[in-house]
């Protein structure tokens, strides 16, 4: 309203430039831009910020600030921070987010935290920026890089982030690493059964678990 003479204020989602006739002069213009009642030009959508998401797209009103799970590059949008990533913070910009998702975790699109989903049991693993838990390899078995993990284990632990190839004296089935029993040894890395521990050789005996479990070369004789 420019004088006395002027008959009220644009309405919300419309701009009024000088000399306008009616309160709905024109529409807004487009998701990147919004206008609150009185506007007389549209106002650019600020970078960390969305237009809001209930006006329709040529007639935004308000911009809100970004929530955890997004990132608003300032275009009017919000997006999901990518799989691999989270965002635990409000107003981020970019697909970088707040970074990569923490080892032995893995996070879906939208996450908010380094740590959204553990990884899951013994047969997954999830390194550094996991979009989702990762199948072990067969001959392998799964565990951590913080702390190692001791033969017959197939406990609660739930945020494995490598595999490692079986070491000769053990089998590896479903992520587990088990010893060859005793009477047998094992003769090659990377074995997936059980059959693949041979018998013991004449004339010598194998030890197994709480000892170390027997190779070839460990077979003691008789």
């Amino acid at each position: 309203e420019t004088n006395s003479a002027c008959s009220g204020h644009c309405d919300a989602g419309y701009y009024c430039p000088e000399a306008s006739s009616s309160p709905t002069q024109y529409s807004c213009g487009s998701v990147d831009v919004f206008c609150p009642p009185k506007s007389s030009s549209p106002t650019y959508v600020r970078t960390g910020y969305y237009s809001n998401e209930s006006d329709p797209a040529d007639k935004k009103t308000s911009q809100h600030l970004c929530p955890p799970g997004y990132y608003c590059p300032g275009d009017g949008l919000r997006y999901q921070c990518p799989a691999g990533r989270y965002a635990a913070s409000s107003g981020l910009i970019d697909s970088e987010c707040d970074g990569e998702c923490k080892s032995g975790y893995f996070c879906k699109p939208g996450s908010t935290s380094p740590l959204q989903s553990p990884c899951g049991n013994a047969t997954v693993y999830c390194p550094k920026a996991s979009t989702v838990p990762l199948l072990v390899d067969q001959g392998y078995y799964s565990a951590s890089e913080i702390y190692s993990i001791t033969a017959n284990y197939a406990g609660p632990n739930a945020t494995h982030d490598i595999q490692r190839e079986c070491e000769v004296g053990y089998w590896c089935h479903d992520g587990i690493k088990f010893y060859c029993p005793q009477g047998t040894y094992g003769d090659e890395t990377g074995s997936s059964n059980l059959d693949q521990c041979e018998p013991c050789e004449e004339g010598f005996y194998c030890r197994s678990q709480p000892a170390p479990p027997t190779t070839k070369e460990t077979q003691v004789e008789c």
